[in-house]
Parts: structure tokens; C-alpha cells; sequence
């Protein structure tokens, strides 16, 4: 009896084991990969902030019905957040939460997709937020995937950088520029300036989730601080820092910034290589004074004075590579020259040869026949003897 009930026990323990891991797997389409904040019900949090936010009303809704159904999460169900009687969207957590407060969206499942609100405002027992569940999910833009078990979302590599503003994508294309605009390689510059700078405060809000979702700092946005004395774009400054010593993203709308490694003094000492400045990577941007491009696909903005040096280097390069032709071509009728006159010497060499040997072998003949002209008789075979012999028989 205790065998029997050791091995069921074995056996439940083993299926309980099977289901955990299967539950854990998912079979992807190709452009969707695998990711989220964390396994349900982990994602219901009331600490901190969503790094993987729910960002549309059809999941938000959905997640409300399903937790209230099986019991996750009871809530009395989905309102538009325009719905409310107080506050602002600032005061508020971002993306799908559910609120004990303010009638009527009490213990109801909400969408606050205000961007301001992901650099202050966390979670709360009074606002309880529901990040993204994992599961098989729409590649983000510039990212990429086959498919299949457990799939993942590529980066999109160098030579095809994006996915041109398209999401759950399974492959990736090259970025066309216009004529005398580049393609920004970089997320950050210490130096020059960015190719493709933030163009307002939303584009440093985005950089700035972004920054927050893959826990890279800074993760906060500060604000826009308009001036010539600091960088066109999105940036960070050395030169002071807020109350909890964190670093903040700015934005400055003065397009007659300075470069990112630009001295600064403010109050205080002169600061070397003040600022950072964070660009919109993988985006065609205006080249650069002093920089040129002629467009195309990843077209790179490249120095004048490069250029300049280029095309010099590739004329010397087209008149080398005519004089090769010319002496080329002058080997080759040299050479024929060369050959003709081998040639002509091998056939009077011949002719001699041919000469020479032919008096060798014929020069006796001839002197046998000067011999006959000289004695006639003996080259008939005929003596003198022989033609008186019948006149001395009648005598």
C-alpha cells in the first residue's frame, strides 16, 4: 500500500512538474517574440513601475475581464480614463491600472497613456498597476523574429537597421536617407553633435522610456531648459543634479546649441566635456555642417574635406589605372614586335640550315656529272679499245 502510494505521489509530483515548465513555453509566430514584466499573476504590482506597461485599451480590457473571472484580480471592470471627477493624468501611474479611489473609476481597470506620467509617478496599494504579462508578443519597432518555441525579438542588425516604423516584423530593411541627410549610428554622443537629435520633448520622453524599460539610466525626463549655451536636442548635463542625485534628461529647442563636448561654466569652476547628448538612433538627420551626403540606403554623412580627399584619390586612382592600360597595351606591341622578329630570325635560321644540308647531300652528284661532260665514253661505260676492237679482228 505505501509503494502504491509513493509512486502516485511520484507521479503527481512529476505531472505537477510537466505542467509548470509547459506553462512556460510558448510557440511564437514569426515577428512575435516572447516578453513582458513577468508571469501572471507577478505582473499585478503595487510597488515601483511597470518597465513593460500595457499601452492599449483591447489588452487593459481584456486582463479586467479575465482577473475577475478566474479571481486574480476582482475589479468591476474596464472605463475609458477620460471618465474621472479629479486629478490630473501627472498624478496617476502609467498604463492599465486599477484605482480604490475616485468615483467613478473605483476598483476599475483604467488606460493612462500620458508619457509625463512613467518618470514620477510608481505604484500603490490605492493604484494597483497591471504591467505586461509574458507571453508571444508583437516584435517592437526595429526588432525582429523567425518564430517558434520561446522565441525571442532580435535587434535588427547593421546592415538593415530597421523595420521602418512597423512592428512584429520578421525581418528588417535598410534605412533610405534623402540627399545631404545620414543615418544617426549612435544612441549617445560625448562630442560634434547628434545627426538625428530629439526634435521636442515627447522624442526625449521616448528615449527616456526607453532607457526605463531596459533599465538603463537616465531613466527620467526633467524638463526643457531653452538657451544657446546648451546642446540642440535631448541631453544631460554635468553641471548639476537633482534633489535624490539622479541625473534627468532635458530638452532645449535653441537649435543654435552648442557641441556635446562644449566647457561650461555656471556656478563654479569651468566643466570639461559638460554634456551628453542622446540621439534618435537608426533616423535619417540632416548632415552635420562640414558634413555631406548624397542619400541612399544607411547613407553616412561624411566629412567634406573626406570627400574632397576621396574623389582626389579616386582620380589619381583613374589615371593610374590608364597609364597601367597604356603600358599594357605598349607590353603587348612590344611583345608582338618581340615575337615577329623571333620569328623572322628562326626562319632564316631554318633557310641556312636547310641550305647547308642540302650541298651536303647533293654535291657529289654534281661533280659526277661534270665528270661524264669531261670523259663521255667512260659515263657510258664504253672504252676506246672496245670501238677499234672489229677493225683490228679484219686485219
Amino acid at each position: 500500500m505505501k509503494y502504491y502510494l509513493s509512486t502516485a505521489l511520484l507521479l503527481l509530483l512529476l505531472f505537477i512538474t510537466i505542467s509548470s515548465v509547459s506553462s512556460n513555453e510558448f510557440n511564437c509566430e514569426p515577428g512575435y517574440g516572447v516578453f513582458g514584466e513577468a508571469a501572471e499573476p507577478a505582473n499585478i504590482i503595487t510597488t515601483g513601475r511597470c518597465r513593460r506597461s500595457i499601452d492599449t485599451v483591447e489588452e487593459c480590457k481584456a486582463l479586467a475581464a479575465k482577473y475577475n473571472a478566474n479571481g486574480v484580480d476582482p475589479n468591476e471592470g474596464f472605463i475609458d480614463y477620460g471618465v474621472r471627477t479629479t486629478g490630473k493624468s501627472g498624478f496617476d501611474p502609467y498604463g492599465c491600472f486599477k484605482t480604490t479611489q475616485n468615483y467613478p473609476r473605483v476598483l476599475k481597470y483604467t488606460l493612462n497613456l500620458d508619457t509625463n506620467n512613467l518618470q514620477y509617478k510608481k505604484c500603490t496599494e490605492d493604484e494597483t498597476c497591471i504591467c505586461q504579462p509574458i507571453k508571444c508578443r508583437k516584435c517592437p519597432i526595429n526588432t525582429y523574429s523567425n518564430g517558434g518555441k520561446n522565441a525571442k525579438c532580435l535587434k535588427c542588425p547593421y546592415d538593415n537597421p530597421v523595420t521602418n516604423g512597423k512592428i512584429g516584423q520578421k525581418s528588417c530593411e535598410p534605412l533610405v536617407c534623402k540627399n545631404g541627410e545620414g543615418i544617426e549610428r549612435e544612441s549617445t554622443r560625448t562630442s560634434g553633435v547628434c545627426i538625428s537629435p530629439a526634435r521636442n520633448e515627447d522624442d526625449c520622453n521616448k528615449i527616456a522610456s526607453n532607457n526605463w524599460e531596459n533599465d538603463a539610466k537616465p531613466d527620467r525626463y526633467g524638463g526643457n531648459y531653452q538657451g544657446n549655451m546648451f546642446p540642440y536636442g535631448c541631453y544631460t548635463s554635468k553641471a548639476g543634479s537633482y534633489s535624490d542625485g539622479e541625473q534627468r534628461l532635458r530638452f532645449n529647442s535653441d537649435k543654435s546649441g552648442i557641441q556635446c563636448d562644449a566647457d561650461v561654466q555656471m556656478f563654479g569652476p569651468v566643466i570639461k566635456n559638460a554634456f551628453t547628448c542622446f540621439c534618435r538612433i537608426n533616423t535619417c538627420g540632416k548632415c552635420p555642417n562640414g558634413f555631406t551626403s548624397a542619400g541612399g540606403p544607411n547613407a553616412e554623412c561624411i566629412a567634406i574635406k573626406k570627400v574632397d580627399d576621396n574623389k582626389n584619390a579616386q582620380q589619381k586612382q583613374n589615371v593610374k589605372v590608364q597609364e597601367d592600360k597604356k603600358e599594357d597595351n605598349n607590353n603587348k606591341k612590344d611583345f608582338a614586335l618581340e615575337f615577329l622578329l623571333v620569328c623572322t630570325i628562326l626562319v632564316v635560321v631554318a633557310s641556312v640550315v636547310f641550305f647547308v644540308v642540302w650541298r651536303r647531300y647533293n654535291k657529289p652528284n654534281n661533280v659526277e656529272s661534270k665528270e661524264s661532260l669531261i670523259h663521255p665514253d667512260e659515263s657510258l661505260g664504253i672504252s676506246i679499245n672496245d670501238l677499234y676492237a672489229p677493225l683490228n679482228e679484219k686485219a
